[in-house]
């Protein structure tokens, strides 16, 4: 008998010896069984481009924080991007479901952020408006307060 079966015969006779006593003194022993989340499809093609002024509110509770979004457009393309990234879809809900989730309170300091607004103006002129908060909670409050929806953040003040 070589070394390699050798010590393989050993290993395995401790192993039975330990499952052998092991069961005497009453414990169960249970198979374990490795489980595996099933492979991200990332299925999802986004084969749009949205158009960021155009507005009809989807609402929706992210993180325990009512987020708006401009459109159904753009809440989908964020939800395919999140498919995209094995993440679970935001779901839609109701304005005043989201509303109760507005931020009421907020610290004030931080490093800021800045973001993006789509508006018409008075002449009916499309205008992006970059606007800068101390931080996310002030933003999310600032567009619970006047419905509004951003579309892009970025972390720092705006230049």
């Amino acid at each position: 008998m070589n070394f390699h079966n050798l010590t393989f015969f050993i290993a395995a006779l401790v192993a039975l010896f330990y499952l052998t006593e092991a069961g005497k003194s009453g414990e169960i022993i249970e198979d374990i069984a490795v489980t595996r989340a099933p492979p991200c499809a990332r299925t999802c093609n986004k084969l749009f481009k949205c158009d960021p002024f155009y507005v009809s509110p989807v609402y929706s509770i992210i993180n325990g924080v009512c987020r708006l979004f401009n459109n159904h457009c753009v809440f989908g393309t964020i939800n395919c991007d999140r498919i995209n990234q094995c993440l679970k879809p935001y779901e839609a809900t109701t304005k005043e479901e989201c509303q109760k989730a507005c931020p009421r309170m907020c610290l004030m300091g931080g490093s800021g952020v800045c973001a993006t607004f789509y508006y018409f103006n008075n002449k009916g002129v499309r205008i992006e408006v970059k606007r800068s908060f101390e931080n996310q909670c002030i933003l999310d409050s600032y567009c619970c307060a006047t419905d509004t929806a951003y579309m892009d953040v970025t972390e720092g003040f705006c230049p």
